[in-house]
């Protein structure tokens, strides 16, 4: 099977690794420690020279990271290995996407299999900047 066509056709368990990464995380403790810590970096964070901006607000950094685990564990599973740690760069992360109840950021994976590269996986966030939330899991897309 080529490497493309396992992704096309693993994509939902990779989504649906996300969605377990995200209620795993909302159901910890850690997840009342990050709304604890929220409202400091968040201070910290809008206060930031321009240059550190550019790597995100550390507090959803850690959520990400907390919900990319299983994530990462099913994409090793299937033999996909990725050029970016999860989710991927900030600083290449598209502008934020507004909605009525929140923001979405998005980021993207160059995604490899067999040690060729075989797509690029969108990972979008909904999340919110008044206060620390994930209102929604995040998702995985594969692009054209």
């Amino acid at each position: 099977m080529s490497g493309n066509k396992k992704l096309m056709d693993n994509i939902d368990q990779l989504d649906q690794a996300l969605e377990k990464g995200w209620l795993d995380l909302k159901r910890s403790s850690v997840w009342d420690e990050l709304i604890k810590e929220f409202p400091r970096w968040q201070r910290d964070y809008e206060s930031a020279t321009a240059f550190a901006r550019e790597f995100g607000n550390p507090i959803y950094d850690a959520a990400a990271r907390r919900i990319g685990r299983p994530f990462r564990l099913v994409a090793a599973q299937l033999g996909l290995s990725f050029v970016e740690d999860f989710p991927g760069l900030f600083i290449d992360s598209v502008e934020e996407e507004i909605h009525p109840r929140y923001e979405v950021r998005s980021f993207f994976l160059e995604a490899w299999y067999g040690g060729r590269p075989v797509g690029i996986l969108k990972i979008s966030f909904p999340h919110r900047h008044d206060v620390f939330d994930l209102p929604d899991a995040p998702s995985v897309t594969l692009l054209p």
